[in-house]
């Protein structure tokens, strides 16, 4: 994940000076607690983050832990991401009970060294209730933690308190230079002089001297720059705490954004709890609800706007990217100066994550035009919602509880555009159909007991979703009313809510469909609901789960080949793990039978693959055009490439065999298509009994364009017992991109490259085969393996692991286990290798 890095340079004196008096506190046995202090926006977290990052690659821990906490701590989340860290997946419910699972886990760990990084600490926090035990307990455990008030390190009990200081005069210039753009061989002397002047402002601090130079960048006219320093010299009031460079420095860079739509998305990321990962299309439902672009007429036009302007806010540094590609966040401080700036306006913003148990009181009951709150428990509200002039309300539980009390809610929030509700338990509220004006309405996680026939009078809607949430009657007729829905999702609990036929054909406007398990497995209406698709003639995304392989014949393939988005799931259910609904709804691992809640082209068969479906027309159409394939408890197919797409897969980039009876991928003693898997990057195999090979038999001398495999990066490979070799060496020539290899359970397996064969005879080969990204490599539970290779003129077949026909430049780290040995290996190549069993 790209991060906000506000020291930026790793040469300032001023900074490693402070990293290496840190690793020298870590490294000191008597010393267990850290503290690391300073003002916001002095790069805390950067220093934190190149610490673990480089105390990791040292080895100086055997693991390393970091969350974030902030200023309204959530146990259950600081749990989830330490859990993460360390390899445990903590299910149970209540955080007490979690916390014994977690620190079960760390103190468990047989006295290995670990640390544990707790960012953005305001109070003294107990690291028992997180679930992290005492480190003067537990020996080899360090506590570091960073903190923007001093007093907290008293309170954590550090033993060592380091405070990061700002940049010295020239760091701060070189800094500011590095953003704008002002070269040392700058011949306007005017212009220099005021950008010194601009960069002086700034007072050393990191975060000012990268937004302002981000928002200067390359600008020659002499007036801005004059203009930017009246900006830094003006003394804020009323900052709460805020450092008013600080906020002076994001408020130019914020003035300086080239429109109201980059300052108004900007001001939505705010409603996100802190360090919380933003879903881009979050951002795109609210956008559209509130009408916030231009000449937007489409939902796709829509999208494209908030990426561009998420790109724009990235490049000048006012947001960060997230966890995910499709995600972003927002750095603590300049959500601060967001929620600040929303203050100001006329309507401003109330957000609360603190998890509270009622409704906040605020100063004025009018005054609010966004409002973002998470619950721990709600089961009460008062009469009814005061903002007459709010447009946005989202609101969120982190316990599902019964929400009583909702019947007059809305009936003085006619101004209302866009409606978010997550993990609720409730009752529509007849006062729902007052919201005339209602653009997105989503209902997500949440358990509804009423009919939902109402919304059909919000003709206004363009988003309606109802993802992952519970209702245990049909959809209602009503849906067909909404002609301006753009996009609809009905991906409730499974089967909780079927579709009725003649609701989509209404809906003509529809780009974006995500039906879930909603259509009827069989009969009539399942036959008349896919038939009514292809009357919408603007759909481009489209979702189905379905566990009747009779789909791939009721689905057209001129309706498949229009579509730029599809996720199509023919097979078993995977809920069947959970004892109820209400499990199922609160898991925060569930993917199901729903997958990413936002999708590209995928396909997943499970269970339903018989020769009939094989020769579809749908099916062929998209194997040809899909990105995600997975394919599980298949008995029919034996090789990938001639059984499912002749055209060689082209632009797949993800392939997931499991559970079935799949000899190879690809058989080259027949002729193999030109550029067959050459967009591939990740491919998984796991439980397959009869592999063979990946690739049966020689790759042809021709030249392939891309080569076969050329960007594939990761390979995993579990529990496929008769395979004996991975790759023959035409294959591993291809290989240039693989940065990753697994391999465990494969009793068989004595060689992951073997020699190319001609006929029963063997090839010799004297050219060297290079993996020039190949990282990590962790071969486990092998009973035979041998070697790499087993070509070796010596009678010890196990004297190397890796012989010398093989070429790595930047493997990091190698974990074998094999035959119950121990090999341990030195290499003079860029590289170390640990084989221990």
């Amino acid at each position: 994940m790209q991060m906000l890095n506000l020291n930026h340079r790793e040469d300032f004196e001023t900074r490693l000076s402070t990293k290496k008096k840190i690793k020298e506190a870590l490294k000191d046995k008597d010393i267990s607690i850290i503290g690391i202090c300073g003002m916001s926006g002095i790069g805390k977290t950067t220093m934190a983050k190149e610490i673990v990052n480089e105390v990791k690659d040292e080895k100086l821990f055997k693991e390393v832990a970091f969350a974030v906490v902030s200023n309204d701590p959530d146990i259950s989340k600081i749990q989830d991401q330490l859990g993460e860290a360390l390899g445990l997946k903590i299910e149970e419910k209540t955080n007490t009970v979690r916390a014994g699972r977690l620190c079960q886990r760390v103190e468990g760990n047989d006295g290995k060294s670990i640390l544990v990084t707790l960012d953005d600490v305001w109070n003294e926090i107990d690291l028992g209730t997180i679930g992290v035990p005492s480190p003067h307990d537990r020996k080899g455990l360090k506590i570091m933690f960073t903190t923007r008030i001093e007093e907290t390190c008293s309170k954590m009990k550090a033993q060592r308190k380091f405070e990061i200081e700002v940049l010295d005069e020239k760091e701060g210039w070189q800094l500011f230079k590095d953003m704008s753009g002002i070269s040392d061989d700058e011949t306007d002397d005017e212009l220099v002089s005021m950008a010194k002047k601009v960069a002086d402002e700034c007072r050393g601090l990191p975060l000012a001297l990268v937004v302002v130079g981000k928002a200067l960048e390359s600008n020659k006219a002499t007036y801005k720059w004059s203009d930017a320093l009246l900006q830094l010299q003006y003394r804020a009031t009323n900052l709460d705490g805020m450092d008013d460079i600080v906020y002076n420095s994001i408020r130019l860079s914020f003035n300086f954004l080239v429109s109201n739509e980059e300052r108004d998305l900007l001001l939505l990321c705010s409603l996100f709890a802190e360090d919380e990962n933003i879903p881009i299309e979050n951002l795109v439902q609210y956008a559209r609800g509130l009408e916030l672009f231009e000449n937007t007429e489409t939902l796709s036009q829509t999208r494209d706007r908030a990426k561009i302007i998420t790109d724009n806010l990235k490049g000048c540094y006012l947001l960060q990217s997230g966890r995910e590609e499709d995600e972003v966040k927002l750095h603590d401080v300049i959500r601060d100066f967001c929620l600040k700036m929303a203050t100001k306006d006329k309507c401003g913003y109330l957000v609360n994550h603190a998890g509270l148990e009622e409704w906040p009181e605020h100063d004025t009951d009018n005054s609010c035009s966004a409002i973002s709150i998470t619950f721990n428990k709600l089961d009460q509200l008062h009469s009814g919602l005061k903002h007459r002039n709010v447009k946005l309300l989202r609101m969120m539980c982190r316990k599902l509880g019964r929400c009583n009390n909702f019947e007059e809610f809305f009936e003085d929030t006619k101004e209302l555009r866009v409606l978010e509700l997550k993990l609720m338990n409730i009752q529509i509220p007849s006062s729902i159909q007052l919201l005339t004006g209602l653009r997105t309405l989503c209902l997500i996680s949440c358990v509804i007991h009423s009919q939902l026939s109402m919304i059909g009078s919000l003709k206004k809607l363009e988003i309606l979703s109802f993802y992952c949430s519970y209702f245990s009657d049909y959809c209602p007729i009503e849906l067909a009313n909404l002609s301006n829905l753009r996009s609809l999702d009905l991906r409730f609990l499974e089967l909780s809510c079927p579709l009725r036929p003649g609701i989509l054909s209404s809906i003509k406007k529809l780009e974006e469909l995500y039906l879930g398990d909603s259509i009827p497995i069989e009969g009539e209406d399942q036959r008349y609901i896919i038939e009514e698709l292809s009357s919408l003639t603007f759909l481009h995304t489209f979702q189905i789960s379905t566990l009747a392989p009779i789909l791939m014949q009721l689905l057209k393939a001129s309706f498949l080949e229009n579509l730029e988005k599809f996720q199509i799931l023919v097979g078993t259910t995977q809920r069947g793990r959970f004892e109820n609904f209400l499990d199922f709804l609160v898991d925060k691992t569930h993917q199901g039978r729903f997958g990413h809640r936002y999708i590209t082209r995928s396909l997943y068969l499970e269970d339903g693959i018989d020769a009939s479906m094989l020769l579809q027309p749908s099916l062929n159409t998209l194997m040809k055009r899909t990105y995600h394939l997975r394919i599980e408890a298949n008995k029919v197919l034996k090789n990938v490439v001639s059984d499912l797409d002749g055209n060689g897969f082209i632009n797949l980039k993800t392939l997931i065999l499991s559970n079935g009876d799949f000899e190879y991928l690809i058989d080259a003693t027949n002729a193999i298509p030109n550029a067959t898997f050459g967009k591939l990057e990740s491919l998984k195999l796991e439980d397959l009994p009869k592999l063979i090979e990946i690739c049966n038999g020689n790759i042809p001398g021709v030249v392939f364009k891309p080569p076969l495999f050329c960007n594939l990066m990761t390979i995993q490979m579990y529990v496929c017992e008769a395979i004996t070799s991975l790759f023959r060496e035409s294959v591993a020539k291809c290989l240039v991109n693989l940065q990753r290899l697994d391999i465990a359970i494969c009793s068989r397996l004595e060689e992951v490259v073997s020699t190319d064969t001609q006929g029963n005879e063997v090839t010799k080969t004297c050219e060297m085969i290079e993996f020039p990204k190949l990282k990590i490599v962790d071969l486990t539970n092998l009973g035979r393996f041998k070697s790499f290779t087993c070509q070796s003129n010596s009678g010890d077949v196990c004297q190397t692991l890796f012989n010398k026909i093989f070429s790595f430049d930047h493997i990091s780290i190698v974990n074998t286990i094999y035959k119950d040995r121990y090999y341990k290996e030195s290499y003079t190549l860029d590289r170390e290798i640990s084989i221990a069993c």
